[in-house]
């Protein structure tokens, strides 16, 4: 994943919590996400 990737998938998460619902798989969006992307993600989250 790019890093604009990263960062909006954050977003996503983040604004999905915010507002308490949910939204849809990330990994639809982004089938080429790996397990090292997925941590990154988390990091930006953190």
């Amino acid at each position: 994943m790019t890093e604009a990737q990263v960062e909006d998938a954050a977003a996503r998460l983040f604004e999905a919590e915010r507002e308490r619902r949910q939204i849809r798989l990330l990994s639809l969006d982004f089938p080429q996400a790996t397990m090292d992307d997925a941590y990154r993600v988390q990091a930006a989250l953190v």
